[in-house]
């Protein structure tokens, strides 16, 4: 709205209302996520008769392909997104504290790091069929 010169806008927008449209942002980004979560496959097909919302049909998709999880990707993303929690939550507020400092854990790329080494090391991919990303495109 900054943007556009329309910052006045926002004032007379309530409290309610940008803290709805936030947690539909929430809910869209979660469910485009559920896929790598479970490391499942849903097919793209037409909406099912009746239900308009595509978001609907995606979670009847991934309802359906649940039976389908990879039980080593859902046990290492379940520590991944635990190790998250604790850190941010717990951790990282008592190191800011201890050391002064307004600077974040850098948690979030250390799991990254891990988790790709710890990937490589148990042969995840070809042992466990866990799904790797081969190719990221330039750009």
């Amino acid at each position: 709205m900054g943007f556009i010169q329309l910052g006045s806008l926002s004032v007379i927008l309530s409290d309610t209302l940008v803290s709805a449209f936030s947690t539909g942002c929430a809910i869209q980004v979660a469910t485009s996520q559920l896929n790598s979560l479970f490391d499942i496959k849903v097919k793209d097909k037409e909406p099912i008769k009746g239900l308009p919302f595509k978001m609907v049909n995606d979670w009847i998709g991934i309802a359906k392909e649940l039976p389908h999880t990879n039980l080593v990707t859902l046990g290492l993303s379940a520590f991944g997104i635990g190790l998250l929690i604790v850190v941010k939550e717990f951790i990282e507020p008592k190191i800011k504290k201890r050391f002064k400092t307004n600077i974040p854990f850098p948690i979030d790329i250390m799991l990254v790091i891990g988790f790709t080494i710890f990937s490589w090391l148990m042969n995840l991919h070809k042992n466990h069929n866990v799904g790797i990303m081969l190719d990221i495109p330039k750009g």
